[in-house]
């Protein structure tokens, strides 16, 4: 077996810190929300997380998002299995960047986003037919799948979100 020079090995080792440490930051963050932010709070807290990254926030250095699909989706989204045309629900559309790239490709996409960013989504759709863009949560899609009509609708003891 060929040894790395030392100095490839702590960067590899430095790297593999780093994101160990990462991934630690992100678990305490999310052990911090869910045991600080009571349930019935948690959707709201993050609806304000998302606003943040409206066209209207007020803090314009926050719209530093992403405009084109990231390297790792499109190579996800042109491997095997993923088939080459078909239906696709798109959660959490945001601004539409992925929206805009499978559009390309002639899927039809029904998307979904619960915050401001669904205007230029919404506005994307309206020049394409084989887009629908609606404002909605998961939540509502939870709500909307469990309670819609048809034969499930006499099982479930459904109500409207809060």
């Amino acid at each position: 077996m060929n040894r790395l020079p030392l100095s490839i090995r702590a960067m590899l080792a430095m790297d593999g810190a780093v994101r160990r440490g990462q991934t630690l930051v992100s678990r305490v963050r999310e052990e911090m929300f869910l045991s600080w932010v009571p349930p019935r709070l948690r959707e709201s807290v993050t609806f304000r997380i998302y606003e943040q990254y409206s066209p209207q926030s007020s803090d314009k250095s926050r719209l530093n998002y992403p405009r084109e699909i990231f390297t790792w989706e499109q190579e996800l989204f042109t491997a095997e299995p993923f088939p080459p045309h078909g239906r696709i629900l798109l959660g959490a559309a945001g601004s539409g960047r992925e929206l805009a790239w499978l559009a390309d490709r002639g899927y039809e996409i029904l998307a979904f986003e619960p915050f401001d960013l669904v205007n230029a989504a919404e506005e994307f759709a309206t020049s394409r037919a084989n887009v629908r863009v609606v404002r909605a949560s998961y939540r509502d899609l939870a709500v909307g799948a469990e309670c819609s009509e048809g034969p499930r609708r006499r099982r479930l003891r459904c109500r409207t979100p809060d």
